[in-house]
């Protein structure tokens, strides 16, 4: 925005004082003169001393004005530039951001540093009130020339601060982002809070256009090239939905995942167990979902949740989606809420850029504010609540005042279970979730088919039956540790199709609901119930082989301990036997 420093002038609020001139144009006009001011008693000598006397009396209040009106203009551009060179980084709506342009700042220092030389000189003012030009002149030395021609660094000797227009995008973005700062206030949200989480946040670019459509064929060859391109797609597409469910699972359920899974269920067992006695879920059920939504706590996203769900609320909007703007703008006030709380936000204390001893920072920070990191949708911790959801049912089990999902596993384990038991409805009495299971034959495919008992994804379910009449029509589950009860209600599903007993089968409990609810996916639901199945199964082998180790160490131990006996009890013979001969 370029400044521009007003003209000195003879009368700061009037027209310019006009001077006098020094004769009448012509002679009309000079005999008028005397005439008009000798008008009344005809005294013709004091006329001519009025005449006389006129001309230096406006001269002399014409300087008074001048030396005001000039006094005024430089206080008022002291003033102007003082409030320019403080408001410059704030100004609204021209965009104030680092590091994007040096021209808007070079422009203003030029204006600053020469309206301030035209001010202490007195350019630009009346000649009779320009201060007195000193007559000496002073030697500068080569280090005082240097440092005058030194051109100011940017963010060094001033701020680094550049202006461009505000797109309309932009300017309805931070409209938006105004009402959210006010509702975040009003449910109680510190300023500093707000100004950590909001300031500098910006709205994601724009996505690119769609790629313009393929102009027709203009020959018969390329007609016969395009239609085998198409035919090529359309397979490799074909390809890659085949068994897509069953491929997702086997990427989901992992033999390193399984391992490892196993291995904590069996290391956290004590706080598993409280929770389960006090939840009611089951510990590989929490397990599982532990390993999926965050890699057992390795990965729990790092995506500024603050700047993604300002963003994805807003979109929302933009595009006419009402409720899940609704729902998006209330979790971005929800996360606004954690961050006032010093919670999930990468920081040592919570506001303050501290440093470590090597110099970096002690926390993340995106665009000058404060991160609260997670996933692209706003997922948080390493059990993924949404902020909403951790003001509800995040669980203090360590005692520490703070329910910390991010770095307390029993905090994660008791907030999980405490969730899937309220919000999902978890049914106390029914272990399982799902099983894998497989077709003795193509007979009893078709025969369930013909029965109506098959469905493909959560959406497309059939009605719910005993899990023995699918036993009687020949299907069976995959798993050793656990099977379903015969008399609990069982769904059959094959998302990938029911045309082959090659396809995936997956008997579904009353629970699986429970874990469409944590995550609306039937694949996710297959993959976590599939996921708590091979984990009781693996940590049952883990637990059964240390306990066969364990019985051959006591073997080696007691084999052991008899050979030392039988050699005690051996010495003294040899002995007499010696002492004998």
């Amino acid at each position: 925005m370029a400044l521009r420093a007003p003209p000195h002038r003879h009368a700061a609020g009037g027209r310019r004082a006009r001077p006098r001139r020094s004769a009448p144009r012509t002679a009309a006009r000079a005999s008028r003169v005397p005439s008009a001011i000798s008008r009344g008693d005809g005294d013709r000598d004091r006329g001519e001393r009025f005449v006389e006397a006129a001309p230096k009396e406006a001269n002399a209040k014409a300087s008074r004005r001048d030396e005001k009106n000039t006094a005024l203009s430089r206080a008022v551009l002291k003033t102007a530039l003082a409030l320019a060179a403080c408001a410059a980084p704030h100004v609204v709506p021209l965009a104030t951001s680092t590091g994007i342009s040096r021209a808007g700042v070079s422009a203003y220092r030029h204006f600053a540093a020469s309206a301030a030389e035209r001010t202490s000189t007195g350019e630009g003012a009346p000649a009779g009130t320009r201060p007195a030009k000193e007559t000496k002149t002073k030697t500068k030395t080569k280090t005082e020339e240097t440092e005058t021609k030194k051109n100011p660094e940017a963010g060094v000797d001033y701020p680094f601060v550049s202006s461009r227009d505000v797109s309309p995008r932009e300017l309805d973005f931070r409209n938006w982002l105004a009402d959210v700062r006010v509702e975040c206030a009003r449910r109680g949200v510190r300023e500093a809070t707000i100004a950590a989480c909001f300031d500098g946040l910006e709205p994601y670019p724009e996505p690119e256009p769609a790629p313009a459509p393929a102009p027709a064929p203009a020959t018969p060859e390329d007609e016969a090239r395009a239609r085998l391109a198409r035919e090529k797609s359309e397979a490799a597409a074909r390809k890659a939905s085949e068994h897509k469910v069953r491929k997702y699972i086997s990427n989901m359920v992992s033999r390193d995942r399984v391992e490892r899974g196993a291995a904590l269920l069996l290391q956290h067992a004590g706080v598993l167990g409280e929770v389960e006695r006090e939840y009611g879920v089951p510990g590989e059920i929490i397990v599982a979902i532990w390993g999926i939504e965050s890699s057992f706590g390795g990965f729990s996203g790092n995506t500024d949740c603050v700047e993604a769900l300002a963003n994805i609320a807003w979109r929302r909007g933009v595009s006419g989606d009402v409720t899940d703007a609704a729902y998006f703008r209330n979790e971005l006030i929800e996360a606004t809420r954690i961050v006032d709380k010093g919670l999930g936000v990468n920081t040592t204390e919570t506001g303050e850029n501290t440093k470590e001893p090597d110099g970096s920072n002690a926390f993340r920070v995106f665009k000058r504010r404060v991160a609260l990191v997670g996933s692209w949708d706003g997922g948080l911790g390493q059990c993924q609540f949404m902020p909403s959801n951790y003001h509800v049912y995040a669980v203090d089990k360590d005692g520490d005042g703070a329910a910390d999902i991010w770095n307390s596993l029993p905090d994660v384990f008791a907030s999980m279970g405490n969730f899937i038991s309220k919000y999902c409805e978890w049914d106390k009495s029914v272990r399982a979730a799902g099983f894998v299971a497989t077709f003795e034959n193509d007979a009893s495919l078709k025969k369930l088919a013909a029965a109506d008992a098959i469905g493909g994804f959560w959406a497309e379910r059939r009605a719910w039956r005993p899990a023995k009449f699918f036993a009687w029509n020949g299907l069976r589950t995959t798993h050793r540790e656990h099977a379903p009860v015969p008399s609990s209600e069982t769904l059959l599903l094959m998302p990938d199709g029911a045309e082959s007993v090659s396809s995936l089968a997956f008997l579904a409990t009353a629970n699986f609901r429970a874990l469409m609810r944590y995550n609306p996916s039937t694949q996710y639901a297959m993959a976590v119930s599939t996921l708590a199945q091979e984990i009781v199964d693996e940590a049952a082998e883990i637990t059964a082989r240390r306990a066969r180790e364990e019985k051959a160490r006591e073997a080696e131990k007691v084999k052991a301990a008899e050979a030392t006996k039988k050699g005690k009890s051996s010495l003294p013979q040899t002995s007499q036997k010696k002492t004998d001969a």
